[in-house]
């Protein structure tokens, strides 16, 4: 009986239904059993041998059919030839559909076909260490991009186990490093007494097995670990000699691998033209390769140093480019990465509830994803937004739990907090309590070593001597950091410091050389950066300080003007109702209006 006979029968007697053309049109006409019960039965009727054949033609049909798509079902491929107990062709189509699902973000997808791939791996007879090194590398890609680190962390180490009982020596050596770098990045594995172990560890494995490639990578490794502990000058010389034994041997992926981190500590240095060079290097090599979770991860890591340089705009537009394509892989770190500090370029963008909005979601995906440092970024962001508008309680009690210990900050964001805090004192005439905290500041928090404080707490420092009426001191420290800030570079802090430098000026009835810090501070801030939070505050400077100030007499400064502009952006409506005054009584003064 042909193949078309028995199927119209099996249709007459209402076994199977005809469904019309195949998905797939190579298929010809697709049929289906009206039951699944008449299915499972029809199935079980078949000898274990019978099964197989069927599955085995099934797998060799689809090979033939789809030649040039494999890729695409190799899910398929990996069960029939499963089931038809073909191990080979099972353990390869297994592979092969965790790297489909992979490449397309599917992480749960992935992560199962790894497993059973593993698993038929371990089954061979000597396993292949090679092999089993990359699909449990790939499984632990996948969880790490899933944010499962706890997951990914285990598979590590049963990856090591296994190794061990294999005597596979690489096999140990790859996962080592696989569990140092969990230990050794900020994810909440971070751990530096657990990090330092395990990077002594595989050093020693490497020297054993003289394997120099696995040596770049742990010396990547110790950078991101000496980097997050507070060691910029080891992390630098850790980067430097892993990036030329990667350049040495070719290994490119190392290299990209490297010099992504290496823009970090260059940051914490203070070389932010440097880093945006190396990352543009990086960022080249993810490109053309595709890899879009390391692509996200390079373009969010020149945010920082873009806002640093003066480039808002810049820094605002890589922001966003890392966080599309983190949405769209599923990365909810990545996603929380590529805007950690977005809102402080908003801010000074006068972007204001678009910069509540961006540090909100810097937080939640966060804490989803198990990514600790926003903790310590994000709050004195949004408590300087918050004091900008006038609402000293609300900074505060953002800001709190950084100062109770309540949340770890690394060493290189302490100078940003601390500065934070003082906006909030001094804005709300706190000058007692702003005065004690001074005393206990380590000098060298607010030194010009120190990048954090250069970029946003030189112009709360001057504040600061003001507000104690201390002109003299408030002169002398805007001007020296004004030279410190040219010399590196830092075009971010420049307009802020001499808008203080001219109220200094103006204290100690220097009138003339007044006015010419503030047309800097403009120059810079309107033609320049583009920075409307420094703008309104010099709109307000010459407004307020009209006959001082402004040889031309630029009037009154209506207070609604500025207020209102503030109420239609306010993050909440209770603030902007009270910017505008619709909470009854007078409109609210913003925070920076202190003179």
């Amino acid at each position: 009986m042909s193949l078309d006979t028995a199927l119209t029968t099996l249709e007459r007697a209402q076994v199977v239904r005809l469904i019309g053309p195949a998905v797939e049109a190579d298929l010809g006409t697709a049929y289906r059993f009206k039951h699944s019960l008449t299915q499972d039965a029809a199935y079980r009727s078949l000898s274990r041998r019978q099964r197989q054949q069927v599955h085995r033609q099934v797998a060799r049909c689809y090979e033939e059919l789809f030649a040039g798509r494999l890729d695409d079902h190799a899910a398929v491929l990996a069960h029939h030839y499963g089931e038809a107990g073909d191990h080979d062709k099972f353990l390869a189509f297994s592979q092969r559909a965790g790297d489909a699902a992979l490449r397309v973000y599917a992480t749960s997808e992935a992560v199962a076909h790894y497993e059973r791939a593993i698993e038929a791996a371990l089954a061979v007879s000597p396993p292949s260490g090679e092999q089993l090194i990359y699909l449990c590398k790939q499984r632990g890609r996948a969880l790490e991009l899933a944010s499962r680190h706890d997951d990914a962390l285990a598979g590590y180490a049963e990856m090591e186990r296994q190794a061990r009982s294999l005597g596979l020596r690489d096999m140990e050596l790859a996962a080592v490093i696989a569990q140092a770098l969990l230990r050794c990045t900020a994810t909440n594995l971070f751990d530096p007494a657990a990090g330092r172990q395990l990077v002594e560890r595989a050093t020693a494995l490497a020297e054993e097995l003289s394997d120099r490639a696995s040596t770049a990578r742990i010396l990547w490794v110790r950078c991101n670990l000496n980097r997050l502990s507070g060691n910029q000058t080891q992390a630098l010389k850790d980067a430097e000699a892993s990036l030329a034994i990667a350049r040495e041997l070719g290994l490119r992926e190392q290299a990209a691998s490297t010099l992504n981190d290496m823009g970090y500590t260059l940051q914490t240095v203070g070389d932010q033209a440097r880093v945006l060079e190396v990352n543009a290097e990086a960022s080249a090599y993810w490109r053309e390769t595709g890899n879009q979770p390391m692509l996200a991860d390079s373009l969010a890591a020149t945010v920082w140093s873009h806002y640093a340089l003066g480039n808002l705009q810049q820094a605002l537009a890589a922001s966003d480019e890392s966080h599309e394509i983190s949405v769209r892989i599923g990365n909810v770190w990545g996603q929380s990465f590529s805007r950690m500090v977005a809102g402080i370029v908003c801010i000074d963008l006068g972007d204001l509830d678009r910069a509540w909005a961006v540090m909100q979601e810097a937080l939640e995906k966060a804490a989803e994803a198990g990514f600790a440092i926003p903790q310590s970024t994000v709050p004195p962001q949004q408590a300087l937004l918050l004091t900008f508008l006038g609402d000293f309680a609300g900074a505060r009690a953002v800001l709190q739990p950084i100062f109770t210990d309540a949340i770890n900050i690394l060493p290189q964001n302490a100078g940003f907090a601390y500065a934070a805090w003082m906006e909030i004192l001094l804005a709300e005439g706190s000058i007692d309590e702003a005065t004690s905290r001074f005393a206990a500041l380590d000098p060298a928090s607010i030194d010009t070593r120190n990048v954090g404080f250069m970029m946003l707490g030189v112009g709360v420092l001057v504040r600061y001597y003001l507000a104690i009426g201390d002109a003299r001191q408030a002169q002398k420290t805007a001007a020296g950091y004004i030279d410190a800030l040219h010399e590196a570079g830092l075009r971010v802090s420049l307009a802020d410091v001499y808008l203080q430098q001219a109220f200094a000026l103006l204290a100690l009835d220097r009138k003339a050389e007044a006015r010419r810090s503030l047309d800097a501070a403009r120059e810079i801030a309107a033609v320049e950066l583009g920075n409307r939070r420094i703008l309104w505050q010099i709109l307000a400077a010459q407004a307020e300080n009209a006959t001082d100030l402004d040889e031309g007499g630029c009037g009154a400064w209506p207070p609604r003007s500025c207020c209102g502009v503030l109420a239609d952006h306010a993050p909440t409506q209770a603030l902007a109702s009270q910017l505008s005054g619709a909470a009854g009584g007078p409109p609210r003064r913003p925070g920076w209006r202190l003179r």
